[in-house]
């Protein structure tokens, strides 16, 4: 997903925020999770081991140093390369 730099902005704001100054006295607080499933409404995901160059995973690590988000870009990447494949040509 494409985030803005002002999007980003905002979010890390949001994060560096502590828990204290986040207002939920409008949000219900759900007590029974006994019909809950886990994973519901995602996208399904089989695990895959895959061999990556050093150079290509330390590119995108260096890209999510704060977070382990780097999985979610190489889906990314991925996804767009197949679409422009998709494409027809111009």
């Amino acid at each position: 997903m494409d985030v803005s730099r002002e999007q980003q902005e905002r979010l890390d704001r949001l994060a560096a925020m502590p828990d204290s100054d986040i207002d939920i006295s409008d949000i219900p607080e759900v007590l029974d999770w006994r019909g809950a499933i886990r994973g519901a409404g995602a996208t399904p995901r089989m695990r895959l081991a895959a061999m990556l160059d050093n150079d290509t995973i330390e590119w995108f690590e260096r890209r999510h140093a704060q977070t382990w988000d780097a999985a979610t870009e190489i889906n990314d990447a991925l996804k767009a390369y197949i679409a422009a494949q998709a494409a027809p040509d111009k």
